[in-house]
């Protein structure tokens, strides 16, 4: 199985699209890009879509949110059991695909980022507004020429990987697509590049926003208790507000808003955190914590 391609850019005009063309068009052909999804279940259409056709990719190009727990398990699962349009049957069909996205800023589902293999783009200066002396249009993507250089390029890259006796990089590592990770992964550390793979410290733009704003608010109002005190849904609320980023935490069409973040909380229990003073907090453990109230316990012996 293959992880999410995930192409983000600061701003219009980036070259995203040209990328996924870039990488896509020597082995398929010229690409074609699925409708933009504008709900779950235009999304889901597609999905099913694409498995049902046997499609060996997925590009879905210029979206801005994808925070869909279809795609989670489109990407993530050996299977994938549409229905048949019209019809009452379902298909058992094998994950044989690889699903690629772009968009500016992205917003990710908080399990998207752990499944994917991501690429920043990013410029100063207007995107739109830069002259490129020999630019790389679809004419030349969709080439011949282009195809044979691409395919020598990546034929070049596997066969110096084997004479190097094929060593693994034992850094090349992402859940659930450990076999991907392992091959992909080593051939280019090989070739002298950068692990792919390595984890992302600070997301520059986009990825998942709602968790880091969540897990930012968490800490600061850790920051000025004892042990043992609590925090209330109410709390946390008024500390997203404060911060102004209750908009990344929750959607703007949220009606109960306790109730949103309350179902968001839960998942959270038990997690451990670092507050603005250094000190190590579980968050809320299971056996303490009771409806809209959430106990932080420090840890380390660190009690006030």
């Amino acid at each position: 199985m293959r992880p999410l391609v995930l192409v983000i850019g600061n701003q219009p005009g980036v070259g995203k699209s040209t990328l996924v063309r870039a990488i896509l068009t020597p082995t398929h052909g010229e690409t074609e890009e699925d409708s933009k999804p504008k709900s779950d279940e235009e999304l889901r259409n597609v999905l099913d879509a694409a498995a049902l056709a046997g499609a060996p990719y997925v590009f879905l190009d210029d979206v801005h949110n994808l925070a869909s727990n279809d795609l989670n398990h489109f990407i993530s699962s050996p299977t994938h059991t549409p229905r048949v349009k019209g019809q009452s049957t379902r298909v058992k069909c094998a994950n044989k695909w690889q699903v690629f996205a772009t968009g500016n800023h992205l917003k990710l589902a908080e399990d998207l980022p752990r499944r994917s293999l991501v690429v920043f783009l990013a410029t100063g200066d207007k995107a739109s507004e830069r002259e490129i002396a020999d630019p790389m249009t679809n004419t030349f993507l969709f080439s011949a020429d282009y195809r044979a250089k691409a395919c020598a390029a990546l034929l070049a890259l596997l066969r110096h990987w084997c004479a190097c006796g094929m060593p693994t990089c034992r850094e090349a590592r992402l859940s659930s697509f450990e076999a991907y990770a392992d091959l992909v992964g080593s051939v280019f550390v090989a070739a002298g590049f950068a692990n792919p793979f390595a984890p992302i410290v600070d997301w520059p733009m986009g990825g998942d926003e709602a968790g880091r704003a969540l897990e930012t608010a968490l800490c600061k109002l850790a920051g000025p208790l004892v042990q043992g005190e609590e925090l209330t849904t109410d709390e946390i609320l008024d500390g997203l507000r404060e911060a102004g980023t209750l908009d990344d935490v929750l959607p703007f069409e949220c009606r109960d808003e306790r109730k949103a973040l309350g179902h968001k909380l839960r998942k959270l229990r038990g997690r451990v955190f670092t507050d603005t003073r250094g000190r190590r907090f579980e968050f809320g453990r299971r056996a303490a914590a009771s409806g809209s109230r959430y106990v932080v316990h420090f840890l380390d012996g660190a009690t006030g």
